[in-house]
């Protein structure tokens, strides 16, 4: 882990300043084409010029209240294609297979994944650094929700380097029991397995959304 928090891969958005049309077409667009590449398109049935039209349809200002807390736009494709098939798609091990994987039952918006493509505003875990997701989710304000594992392959296609400066967990789902996914490489490479909700360690942040 010597270049764990080395890396600063949100630093350049994490201004308060609102986010250019055009920095947030670059970020959708690059994610159209990574999971066009990954053969997203052709596994939803679509030709990759409908698939990529579907994305960048979603472009959408950075609402005022998010600047400088959620600053990073991720496409989520959502449950169209199961999660443990995106993150193998990505080239990721899934570790999950078996387990009751599920939206987090308490969220006190009863958030659900919804259908549909979607564009996310996240932040990546980093402000929330060695602290557990039990301490991470009573503490959301009212207009965040914890990112969920769906979330974390828009995350992770257009910023794989986030492993390098930190591991990622996703408060937003439970993996029962008394779990909560994280995405990590220790030992066998980049995965997606479970971790306990009490667990902590300079190294582990816990990624969130803004809520809509």
């Amino acid at each position: 882990i010597a270049d764990l928090l080395d890396g600063n891969t949100q630093a350049k958005t994490s201004g308060p300043e609102a986010l250019t049309r055009g920095f947030v077409e670059a970020e959708v667009e690059r994610a159209a084409v990574g999971y066009r590449e990954a053969g997203f398109a052709t596994q939803l049935g679509m030709s990759p010029d409908r698939f990529k039209d579907s994305i960048m349809g979603l472009i959408a200002a950075q609402p005022g209240a998010w600047r400088g807390r959620f600053n990073l736009p991720r496409i989520r494709i959502g449950p169209q294609i199961p999660v443990g098939d995106q993150y193998k798609m990505l080239g990721l091990n899934y570790l999950l297979g078996g387990f009751r994987v599920s939206d987090w039952e308490e969220d006190p918006g009863g958030y659900k994944t919804p259908e549909a493509f979607s564009l996310v505003w996240m932040q990546d875990g980093r402000v929330n650094l060695n602290r557990s997701v039990d301490d991470v989710r009573p503490t959301l304000a009212t207009d965040e929700r914890g990112a969920t594992i769906y979330d974390g392959v828009g995350l992770f296609i257009s910023d794989p380097d986030v492993l390098s400066h930190h591991f990622v967990a996703f408060p937003g789902t439970q993996v029962e029991p008394g779990s909560a996914p994280a995405l990590d490489r220790w030992l066998d490479g980049p995965k997606v397995g479970g971790s306990a909700t009490s667990y902590t360690s300079p190294y582990f942040g816990a990624a969130t959304c803004g809520r809509v």
